[in-house]
C-alpha cells in the first residue's frame, strides 16, 4: 500500500529486515520463495523494495556469513540457503558501505543476506540497509 500511494512515488523504497531462524512453519519453500518474490517485485520510482533477511542458528557451529557474494560458500543449512535465495540482491550504491563493513577484497553484487553473523556484523547490517540512498 504504501509503494502504490502517490505521495511515496519518487522515495526511497521501503527496507524490510526479517530476521528468523529461518524455519517457516506457516508455508512451505516454494510458497517462502513466492511470497518474497512479491515483497521484492513492489517498487517505487527509486528502485524495488528491499527484502534483507537475517539468519540467526542457535548452536549451530557453521561459518558465518554477512552480506555474501556470488562467489562465496554456499551455506550448508538449508533454511539458511532458502533465505539467501528469497534475500534482495543489494543495489551498487550499497558496494561501498559493504566493502567498507566486509574489507576491500569483497566482490559485488552482495545479497541483502547474514547467516550467523556477530553482533558488530548485525548492527552493520541494520545500518547499511537503513542508509537512504537514490537507487536510480
Amino acid at each position: 500500500e504504501w509503494t502504490a500511494r502517490a505521495a511515496n512515488a519518487e522515495s526511497f523504497p521501503p527496507v524490510v529486515f526479517n530476521i528468523t531462524d529461518g524455519e517457516a512453519t506457516d508455508c512451505d519453500d516454494a510458497e517462502l520463495r513466492a511470497v518474497a518474490g512479491q515483497i521484492k517485485s513492489l517498487r517505487t520510482a527509486d528502485g524495488n523494495v528491499l527484502l534483507v533477511n537475517i539468519h540467526i542458528a542457535a548452536a549451530d557451529t557453521s561459518a558465518a556469513s554477512f552480506f555474501p557474494s556470488e562467489e562465496e560458500p554456499r551455506y550448508p543449512n538449508r533454511y539458511a540457503a532458502l533465505l539467501y535465495d528469497c534475500s534482495s540482491v543489494m543495489p551498487a550504491v550499497f558496494d561501498e558501505a559493504i566493502r567498507a563493513a566486509k574489507g576491500p577484497g569483497a566482490v559485488p553484487p552482495f545479497r541483502g543476506v547474514s547467516y550467523n553473523a556477530s553482533a558488530d556484523e548485525l548492527v552493520a547490517m541494520l545500518n547499511i540497509g537503513s542508509i537512504s540512498v537514490k537507487t536510480e
